[in-house]
């Protein structure tokens, strides 16, 4: 998983250069599009899917209603035609230019990614559009952009099956859609599953279950004080701290705690050392906590039953 890691650091690495001096103008317009189809190529060697169909993508602001008043907000992105001084791979005009790439008419098959740690996720969507596929990343209600309150997987069936039916009104759609994810985005793709919409056609949940009950709850009147609270840190600094966020995802998954890492372990630690429990979403410094409170209070309550 570290080397994994690392080579794709090293890509991203060597493409920044080129995307730092193109921006200085001291590489021209054919040598950046040479270094962005290079690293392309060596980006689907190493994932093993086929090299790209499409030269650029094109990046836009979408969402839906989910119903009371509550709007669902995110990404899509499409295949895309490069317009002379665009930005390769990005979708973004380059400096002194009003130009950018624009998408390619058509329908194609969807894939549909619902997420509560920020849909603005263009590297994953740009994967799936440069070969062929349109790809739609929707926040969870109660996240960033997206209205209502978050209560962990508590509306994920409901709202799953309504952006379903709101992604087969689109001029883009052709019929068929797909879903997949890792953790919470695996979740939310058991629930569109759930749905049983004749439309999707597949989809690869990776890494996560189908009920959270038991593993927020593994025992009777047990909870899983430790996850939760590292996991409620992770989803409030993604909002609030993004790089903090980031760099203590890095860390973990490295195991070399240096500052994200530090931070989110001191406040975990705090957090469960606090007495009463109903005090500790306040002492991991994120505020009050609906979904915390209400755990809390229904494993006291079953403690007495």
């Amino acid at each position: 998983m570290v080397m994994g890691l690392l080579h794709v650091v090293w890509l991203n690495l060597i493409w920044l250069r080129w995307r730092v001096l193109a921006w200085i103008w001291l590489v021209p317009d054919s040598i950046e599009r040479w270094a962005w189809n290079a690293h392309r190529i060596s980006e689907a060697e190493w994932y093993g899917i086929p090299n790209p169909k499409y030269e650029d993508v094109f990046f836009e602001e979408t969402g839906c209603d989910l119903g009371e008043g509550v709007s669902c907000c995110g990404m899509l992105a499409r295949p895309g035609t490069g317009v002379e001084k665009a930005r390769p791979g990005t979708g973004v005009a380059k400096r002194g230019s009003a130009s950018a790439s624009r998408a390619i008419d058509g329908t194609r098959p969807t894939i549909l990614v619902r997420t509560p740690y920020g849909s603005n996720q263009r590297s994953v969507a740009r994967l799936y559009a440069e070969r062929g596929f349109n790809y739609v990343i929707l926040d969870t209600r109660g996240r960033f952009q997206t209205g209502g309150d978050f209560i962990p997987v508590h509306d994920e069936i409901d709202d799953g099956a309504t952006v379903i039916k709101w992604a087969k009104q689109q001029p883009w759609f052709d019929g068929s859609i797909g879903t997949h994810g890792m953790s919470y985005l695996g979740m939310t793709s058991w629930a569109m599953i759930g749905a049983r919409d004749p439309a999707l056609k597949v989809g690869v949940p990776v890494l996560c279950a189908a009920s959270i009950h038991p593993i927020a709850f593994p025992a009777p009147r047990a909870i899983a004080l430790e996850l939760i609270t590292q996991w409620t840190w992770l989803t409030h600094a993604m909002h609030a701290a993004p790089a903090t966020a980031g760099m203590a995802l890095l860390e973990c998954m490295t195991r070399i705690k240096i500052w994200g890492g530090r931070k989110m372990i001191s406040a975990t630690a705090r957090a469960c050392n606090t007495l009463p429990m109903t005090g500790l979403d306040v002492a991991l410094g994120v505020g009050k906590v609906g979904y915390i409170q209400e755990g809390i209070r229904n494993m006291v309550l079953s403690r007495h039953s």
